[in-house]
């Protein structure tokens, strides 16, 4: 299965993968319409988990930027000494 998909032309591969991701998307958003009360506690615990997953990309995603902003600096202070 994963022979065929790398044999596969780039544009198709992006063409199935964003298929995918929508189809996913979609399934996951029409489980909202399945559920006719949904409980607090479950609900802050759901919210509380997105809220980390948030924080914590961001913050991973900084520390990155701030990590090859450096290293590049110190390149640049290493040719100019």
């Amino acid at each position: 299965m994963v022979d065929f998909f790398i044999n596969l032309n780039p544009i198709f591969q992006a063409l199935i993968a964003c298929t995918f991701t929508f189809l996913v998307t979609a399934l996951g958003a029409a489980l909202v319409f399945l559920v006719k009360k949904v409980n607090q506690n479950l609900m802050d615990i759901l919210l509380s988990i997105s809220a980390g997953i948030m924080l914590s990309s961001s913050i991973f995603s900084l520390i990155k930027a701030d990590s090859k902003m450096k290293l590049s600096s110190l390149e640049y202070n290493n040719k100019k000494c």
